[in-house]
């Protein structure tokens, strides 16, 4: 249980990095070339047009590595991706499952859900 803990330690981390350097989902910056002497950012006279979300259904290993914490933190992050649920997949899904609703929890994402996926054992074709 101690590496499960420290797993999602790290993964929270590691996303906590990663918002902060992506910043909030829309969050811009209102006038970039503000602090510079004499210069302008031009502005656009219209905004624009709005592209519809991408559904997405994120199907992951999540707990092997940190990489699957940083594609879901991505996502997450992404303005045109509206992610709909994460599926797990491949050994203990159960704690693959367990793991990821800790990790939506703690990034304060408790609307996306997290569905089970179907348990294998280590010695079956991933």
């Amino acid at each position: 249980m101690c590496n499960v803990v420290n797993w999602v330690r790290e993964a929270v981390f590691a996303a906590s990095l990663l918002f902060c350097a992506l910043g909030s989902p829309g969050q811009s910056v209102a006038n970039p070339g503000a602090g510079l002497a004499g210069a302008s950012v031009p502005q656009r006279a219209e905004a624009p047009a709005k592209v519809p979300d991408q559904l997405v259904i994120i199907d992951t290993d999540v707990g092997d590595d940190v990489d699957d914490a940083f594609a879901i933190a991505l996502a997450m992050q992404s303005p045109e991706v509206r992610i709909l649920g994460i599926a797990t997949a491949w050994g203990d899904t159960k704690l693959r499952a367990r793991l990821a609703e800790r990790f939506l929890q703690e990034t304060e994402r408790t609307d996306i859900l997290v569905a089970v996926g179907l348990q294998t054992h280590p010695g079956q074709a991933r």
